[in-house]
Formats: structure tokens, sequence, C-alpha cells
């Protein structure tokens, strides 16, 4: 249990950990309908694996962090059982401007108990992107396969209309085709807006994800 706390007290803010569940409820005065809806995509995805990829749309201020760290809180018993694995990529970590770093921030969050083996990875970032032998994503990819296996895995993240637009075409073909081979993958993400990144009709992600709008 030692370790759950400190988990949360991690990611949610006011030390949120020993907070009155009242005052969760009143934070997510407003939302508690997306909430729900959120909760029910997590159980969908450990119950019968169904994926989900859903985005969370608004200004800044709205409300789309705290509802991506609070389902995160509540998803944490799934992840006790081993039942789902969470990739939480939000805050000032390492940047995603490509699909290498999409792959290498999840990997990254994936092994966020083990200090060790994430420093060991951030400093090998640069020699496996430049590795000319075996092609760096696949790298990621096999490594992010061994550590989930067939475990749901959802991936958290914010400002996902920022990386997708960073990805480029190119990337977000290689990213669609990735979740297509890895059909156990779910993305639940934060947008301020619905770019043409997702409605385009030559878009890799046109019409892919769900989106709920905060207001």
């Amino acid at each position: 249990m030692e370790q759950s706390n400190n988990y949360v007290n991690e990611i949610l803010p006011f030390g949120a950990a020993s907070v009155n569940p009242l005052l969760f409820a009143q934070m997510l005065i407003g939302h508690t309908d997306i909430m729900d809806r959120l909760e029910k995509s997590v159980i969908s995805m450990v119950e019968n694996r169904v994926n989900h990829f859903v985005l969370l749309i608004g200004n800044r201020g709205l409300g789309k962090t705290h509802l991506l760290k609070v389902l995160y809180s509540r998803s944490l018993h799934y992840v006790q059982d081993r039942r789902v694995k969470i990739a939480f990529c939000f805050g000032k970590g390492y940047g995603v401007d490509s699909y290498f770093d999409f792959l290498f921030r999840v990997l990254f969050e994936l092994i966020k108990e083990k200090k060790t083996a994430q420093l060991s990875l951030y400093g090998r970032m640069g020699e496996l992107k430049n590795k000319m032998d075996v092609k760096p994503q696949k790298l990621l990819e096999n490594a992010i396969k061994e550590i989930v296996g067939e475990t749901p895995l959802l991936i958290l993240m914010e400002d996902f209309d920022q990386v997708m637009k960073q990805l480029d075409k190119n990337g977000q073909g290689r990213l669609r085709a990735w979740l297509y081979e890895n059909d156990h993958v779910s993305i639940i993400a934060s947008c301020q807006n619905l770019t043409d990144e997702f409605k385009k009709e030559d878009s890799p992600f046109m019409g892919f994800f769900t989106a709920y709008y905060l207001k």
C-alpha cells in the first residue's frame, strides 16, 4: 500500500492520497459524467479487453489533466492486481517530437518503479536513435511488448494534439500501425483542440478517437 500511496502523491495535486473523497467529488463538479465514462472505458478494457481511444478537449484550466490524474488514481487497483499496465505521460518530462520519442516516453513511464533502469534508458537514448543495423523504433516496440505481454496497456497523455503535430503524417502512420499490431493498447489523452490530425480525411487517425468536450 505504501508504494500505491507514493504513486498517487506523485501525480495528484495537493497530496491527494489523503484528500477527503468529498473534496475529490467537489473538484470534479461539472465533469462527473465524463469521469464516469472514462472509468467505464477502463473497466471495459480490463474486463472485456475492448480498446478505447478518447480525447478530452478543452482550453487550459478546464480540468483535463485533473481528470487524467483522477482516472489514474482510480485505476491503480487494476495495476496492483496486474490486470492492466498504465503509462502516464504528463508534466515536464521528456518531450515527444517523433514516433521514436513517443515510444521512448511510453517505455520510460512503464519502468518508472525502476529508477536505475530509467536512468540507463535515458542515457542510451542517443545511442538507440543512431543505431544503423536495427531500426531504433523496433527496439522500443519490442521492449514495450516484452514488459506488457498480453496485459492491456493504457496510455494517458497530455497535449496529444501537439504530439500528433510533431509526429507528422509519417510518424502518425507508424503509430497507427503499431496500435493495429498491438490490439490491447488504449489511449486516453487531453487536447486543446480537435486539430486536422484527427479530422482530415487523409489522416491516419481520422474518426479514430471519441471526443469529450470540456466546458
